[in-house]
Protein backbone atom coordinates (compact mmCIF):
# COMPACT_ATOMS: atom_id res chain seq x y z
CA UNK A 1 0.00 0.00 0.00
CA UNK A 2 1.19 3.48 -0.85
CA UNK A 3 0.06 6.91 0.22
CA UNK A 4 1.28 10.35 0.11
CA UNK A 5 1.65 12.88 2.99
CA UNK A 6 1.84 16.64 1.65
CA UNK A 7 6.04 17.63 2.26
CA UNK A 8 4.75 20.91 4.51
CA UNK A 9 2.83 18.76 6.39
CA UNK A 10 5.89 16.06 6.35
CA UNK A 11 8.26 18.65 7.86
CA UNK A 12 5.65 20.43 10.31
CA UNK A 13 5.18 16.76 12.17
CA UNK A 14 8.98 16.12 11.95
CA UNK A 15 9.91 19.38 13.46
CA UNK A 16 7.25 18.83 16.45
CA UNK A 17 8.49 15.52 16.83
CA UNK A 18 11.81 17.01 17.16
CA UNK A 19 11.09 19.43 19.20
CA UNK A 20 8.53 18.00 21.43
CA UNK A 21 8.38 14.41 20.77
CA UNK A 22 4.99 14.48 19.50
CA UNK A 23 2.75 15.98 17.00
CA UNK A 24 0.10 18.09 18.44
CA UNK A 25 -3.41 19.23 16.45
CA UNK A 26 -5.22 22.87 17.30
CA UNK A 27 -8.60 22.27 18.53
CA UNK A 28 -11.42 25.26 17.87
CA UNK A 29 -14.58 22.52 19.55
CA UNK A 30 -17.14 23.01 16.46
CA UNK A 31 -19.21 20.57 14.22
CA UNK A 32 -21.35 22.36 11.70
CA UNK A 33 -22.77 22.02 7.98
CA UNK A 34 -21.46 23.91 5.22
CA UNK A 35 -24.14 26.89 4.65
CA UNK A 36 -26.19 26.42 0.68
CA UNK A 37 -29.06 28.34 -0.10
CA UNK A 38 -31.27 25.57 0.29
CA UNK A 39 -29.93 25.10 4.05
CA UNK A 40 -30.50 29.09 4.38
CA UNK A 41 -34.07 28.41 2.83
CA UNK A 42 -35.35 26.09 5.07
CA UNK A 43 -34.24 27.91 8.19
CA UNK A 44 -34.72 31.07 6.83
CA UNK A 45 -30.77 32.10 7.95
CA UNK A 46 -30.09 35.75 6.14
CA UNK A 47 -27.00 34.40 4.63
CA UNK A 48 -26.53 31.55 2.65
CA UNK A 49 -22.19 31.17 2.37
CA UNK A 50 -20.08 30.39 5.47
CA UNK A 51 -20.43 27.03 8.08
CA UNK A 52 -23.03 26.63 10.37
CA UNK A 53 -22.24 25.77 13.91
CA UNK A 54 -24.52 22.60 14.70
CA UNK A 55 -22.70 21.45 18.21
CA UNK A 56 -20.31 23.20 20.24
CA UNK A 57 -18.18 21.10 22.20
CA UNK A 58 -18.73 21.90 25.99
CA UNK A 59 -15.45 23.44 27.65
CA UNK A 60 -13.96 23.87 23.87
CA UNK A 61 -12.07 27.29 22.97
CA UNK A 62 -15.24 27.80 21.05
CA UNK A 63 -17.94 28.21 23.93
CA UNK A 64 -15.57 30.05 25.62
CA UNK A 65 -15.57 32.36 22.67
CA UNK A 66 -19.17 32.66 23.00
CA UNK A 67 -19.79 30.52 19.76
CA UNK A 68 -23.06 28.98 20.02
CA UNK A 69 -25.25 26.41 17.94
CA UNK A 70 -27.02 28.60 14.88
CA UNK A 71 -23.70 30.51 14.31
CA UNK A 72 -22.52 31.41 10.81
CA UNK A 73 -18.86 31.39 10.65
CA UNK A 74 -18.04 33.75 8.10
CA UNK A 75 -14.40 34.38 8.59
CA UNK A 76 -11.70 32.88 10.86
CA UNK A 77 -8.36 34.99 11.69
CA UNK A 78 -9.06 37.00 8.23
CA UNK A 79 -10.08 34.15 6.13
CA UNK A 80 -13.05 34.03 4.21
CA UNK A 81 -14.92 30.95 5.35
CA UNK A 82 -17.18 29.40 2.24
CA UNK A 83 -17.82 26.18 3.64
CA UNK A 84 -16.42 23.54 6.90
CA UNK A 85 -13.54 22.19 4.86
CA UNK A 86 -12.42 25.84 4.65
CA UNK A 87 -12.89 26.42 8.17
CA UNK A 88 -11.49 22.95 9.12
CA UNK A 89 -8.09 23.93 6.33
CA UNK A 90 -8.03 27.12 8.47
CA UNK A 91 -8.01 25.50 12.04
CA UNK A 92 -5.22 23.06 10.81
CA UNK A 93 -2.87 25.91 9.55
CA UNK A 94 -2.63 27.44 12.78
CA UNK A 95 -0.93 26.04 16.26
CA UNK A 96 -2.07 25.07 19.48
CA UNK A 97 -1.76 28.15 21.90
CA UNK A 98 -2.35 30.44 18.98
CA UNK A 99 -5.03 33.46 19.06
CA UNK A 100 -7.89 33.80 16.64
CA UNK A 101 -10.18 36.08 15.55
CA UNK A 102 -13.95 34.71 14.28
CA UNK A 103 -16.27 36.75 12.27
CA UNK A 104 -19.70 35.09 12.16
CA UNK A 105 -23.11 35.93 11.82
CA UNK A 106 -25.84 35.54 14.88
CA UNK A 107 -29.27 35.79 13.70
CA UNK A 108 -29.02 38.42 10.79
CA UNK A 109 -25.94 40.40 12.73
CA UNK A 110 -22.15 40.27 12.29
CA UNK A 111 -20.51 39.76 15.73
CA UNK A 112 -16.64 39.12 16.09
CA UNK A 113 -15.02 37.17 18.82
CA UNK A 114 -11.78 35.75 19.90
CA UNK A 115 -10.74 32.30 20.54
CA UNK A 116 -7.46 30.90 22.07
CA UNK A 117 -6.60 27.48 19.97
CA UNK A 118 -5.96 24.34 22.43
CA UNK A 119 -4.75 20.90 21.95
CA UNK A 120 -7.02 18.15 20.42
CA UNK A 121 -7.95 15.97 23.16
Amino acid sequence: MRFAVPVNLAKRCYTEITTQGRVTRPWFGVSGLTMTPDIASYYGLPIDVGALISQVVSGSPAERAGIANGDIIVEFDGMKIGSVDDLVAEIRRRKVGEKVRVLLNREGREWETEAVLEETP
